[in-house]
């Protein structure tokens, strides 16, 4: 039973452990992806508040959001790639710096010439040498594709705005077409 107990106080420790570790990496991955979206969520806030949390937008602030929206996605798109540049270069440095401790595990011999690690050693021993730039790497991709999600969004966000708008337009056009039939 006690060694029941050992357990259950050892997988407790890892998954308090692993949370404590999880928020340092998702801050890490909200504050470079920020960098890259500030103006982005800003608008969209503004656009929640404006718009989805008002029922009753005008025309002038949907046509006003859906061409800054617009302006604002084309902006993006080379901060995206920035982003996708940065991602590169830290999965080229992980792999990099795998690949050179992995040449140097291997290469370590004994006085007869034969390796000193098996293939698994050698894996295991470059991964650990790897590792600070293996999380970098995975942070990067991350933060990549939680920015791409962010466009994707405000991409979706006009499409939806430019329906607003056309069924404004369609209802005015409707009113104003009933209103003449009744006049004549």
């Amino acid at each position: 039973m006690e060694n029941v107990v050992n357990q259950d106080d050892r997988l407790i420790a890892t998954l308090n452990e692993t949370d404590v570790a999880t928020e340092q990496l998702t801050q890490i991955a909200d504050q470079i992806v920020q960098s890259y979206s500030y103006t982005l969520d800003n608008l969209m806030q503004r656009i929640y508040q404006d718009i989805v949390s008002n029922k009753d937008s005008s025309d002038e602030t949907l046509e006003k959001y859906f061409l800054e929206l617009s302006s604002t996605l084309y902006f993006i798109g080379a901060q995206v790639e920035h982003l996708g540049i940065s991602n590169d270069y830290a999965e080229a440095n992980f792999k990099e710096k795998f690949n050179r401790a992995y040449l140097n595990c291997a290469a370590e011999k004994d006085e007869k010439g034969k390796s000193l690690r098996t293939v698994n050693e050698n894996n295991a021993l470059a991964a650990e040498n790897s590792k600070y730039e293996n999380t970098v790497s995975n942070l990067q991709s991350r933060a990549l594709d939680l920015l791409k999600y962010k466009v994707t969004s405000a991409q979706t966000m006009v499409g939806t705005l430019s329906k607003m708008i056309s069924k404004k337009m369609s209802d005015a056009s409707l009113t104003m077409n009933s209103s003449r039939g009744t006049a004549e």
